[in-house]
């Protein structure tokens, strides 16, 4: 029986397949290799796509089609994607959140006749992948955001040290790029090359909107205040003391989070501390009754 229905499995594989060949040359629809080599060329990074990746790719490609979003979440969904530097469509990324949570679908449904055991496992893991996946662009946009945030206190002080020599923003900025975090580095290199190009409060407008964060807002809004003319020394020192404060608050909340995680691993210690002296007594005591058997 297991032997029918793996057979059957595979002979459904195997046609499914090619059947998808004979339609794609009929129709002239790109191969596998031709969208994995798009797929490697328009890749930031050095990593190669795997044969999975084309697959899903070019799944989600088709499925993106049939999927209609509102005004709102279509121009919010291309704004989060565009912030963490995710070039494809919303329509593409929920399709791909969906075909990859499919493939444990499938993998639950062909698992019923071998070991049905695993498809509420696989179907619990399909779902948590869905979600992951449609949570995923929010929580890079979260992480990025922590990123500048975490450089933000140091550069408000920064900022109110080197105006009381100058005025110019652009070189502040300039300076600062070698001192900033990777995150925070790639806004303001975005940000220099948009204010030697066009006007620079049009450029410090467009980093304040790239990345919703409030202390982001502040220090943006006191640089537009310098460019217009004002002073900007004591509300830059007000507030890198006001984020140094925040800063504080933080490593505080992260500080109480510890000895929770502390008192477990202080505990698997005490108790291994226990088992070894123990195991040194029952040897002491195993070894005593030997030598009064003799």
């Amino acid at each position: 029986m297991f032997v029918f229905i793996f057979s059957l499995f595979l002979a459904t594989g195997f046609m499914s397949i090619g059947l998808y060949q004979i339609a794609a040359d009929g129709i002239q629809l790109p191969t596998f290799a031709s969208t994995k080599t798009a797929l490697n060329l328009a890749r930031k990074s050095r990593k190669r796509t795997s044969w999975y990746e084309t697959i899903i790719f070019t799944v989600s490609e088709r499925i993106s089609k049939v999927i209609h979003l509102t005004d709102y979440k279509h121009e919010r969904l291309v704004s989060d994607l565009k912030a963490v530097g995710i070039s494809m469509t919303p329509e593409m990324w929920i399709a791909q959140a969906y075909v990859k949570s499919g493939v444990y679908l499938v993998a639950a449904v062909l698992a019923i006749p071998i070991f049905p055991l695993l498809f509420p496992i696989l179907l619990l893991v399909g779902v948590r992948e869905l979600f992951r996946q449609l949570q995923s662009a929010d929580v890079q946009i979260r992480k990025k955001r922590e990123s500048i945030e975490a450089d933000l206190p140091r550069f408000a002080a920064t900022v109110a040290q080197e105006l009381k020599g100058t005025r110019n923003v652009l070189a502040i900025l300039e300076g600062y790029l070698n001192s900033a975090g990777a995150g925070f580095r790639e806004e303001l290199e975005i940000t220099v090359a948009d204010m030697r190009s066009g006007q620079q409060e049009i450029a410090l407008t467009r980093l304040r909107n790239r990345v919703s964060s409030t202390m982001l807002k502040d220090v943006v809004q006191g640089l537009l205040s310098v460019l217009r003319g004002d002073d900007g020394v004591q509300y830059f020192a007000l507030l890198s003391h006001d984020f140094k404060q925040i800063e504080l608050q933080k490593l505080k909340l992260e500080a109480a989070k510890r000895p929770a995680k502390v008192r477990v691993h202080s505990g698997m210690l005490l108790l291994c501390f226990i088992l070894t002296y123990v195991l040194i007594i029952i040897m002491q005591i195993m070894q005593s009754a030997t030598m009064f058997t003799r």
